[in-house]
């Protein structure tokens, strides 16, 4: 079952929808939310169940919550999308298959644009019960792959080092906007206040501040 939390704010002219990444729950986003909230935000966490479903399949479902968000924000308010790991692959699929005119910019934290390693070698492994693993596999054929690496708004590229999960060339898309590499574990990455400074600074600028420190 897909789990939201909308929470309102007091300045309406700012929106975030923040989308977790493989096997995480909403909790996951909780921290980068509340650094949202506290920034005038409206925000959305749209969960999702990782297990017995495809990148097709969970974004049937998440494309339904975001619309309605979307829909339900005031004309003049600005929407922006973060996305992690495998939350930035149905964040660029969705963009894919609907058109969000509120929408300014993405950004895509630890994203597997081109594929992961590790995915390629767990993915028959872990077919049965996760088959998206083998969608995010490198190879030249897999679903993630296959996608167009065209987005229709400004989107911003985080990478993590280190990061044994995904290679940093493997995070890149042709029509990124701006790149930044930010210390810290794929998986926990998202709590570091820098990756939320960044992030911030990207869907308020246009691009990154370049800071390195943790």
């Amino acid at each position: 079952m897909t789990t939201e939390q909308l929470a309102p704010s007091d300045h309406p002219a700012k929106a975030v929808i923040l989308l977790h990444g493989l096997l995480n729950p909403s909790s996951a986003m909780w921290v980068l939310q509340r650094r949202f909230r506290n920034q005038g935000y409206r925000t959305l966490i749209c969960g999702y169940r990782s297990f017995f479903q495809s990148i097709e399949q969970i974004a049937a479902k998440t494309i339904l919550r975001c619309q309605q968000f979307h829909d339900a924000l005031p004309d003049d308010c600005e929407l922006s999308i973060v996305g992690h790991s495998l939350g930035a692959i149905l964040t660029r699929y969705l963009l894919q298959q609907r058109n969000f005119p509120k929408l300014r910019r993405v950004v895509l934290i630890t994203p597997p644009n081109q594929g992961s390693h590790v995915a390629r070698r767990m993915g028959k492994v872990c077919k049965p019960f996760l088959p998206v693993v083998e969608e995010l596999a490198d190879s030249p054929d897999s679903f993630v792959n296959r996608m167009s690496q065209q987005m229709p708004v400004e989107t911003g590229v985080i990478a993590s080092a280190p990061d044994y999960l995904i290679d940093a060339s493997c995070t890149h898309i042709s029509s990124e906007t701006d790149f930044t590499t930010l210390p810290g574990p794929h998986g926990i990455v998202i709590f570091r206040k820098s990756v939320f400074e960044e992030t911030l600074h990207f869907l308020e600028q246009g691009r990154f501040s370049r800071q390195k420190e943790s």
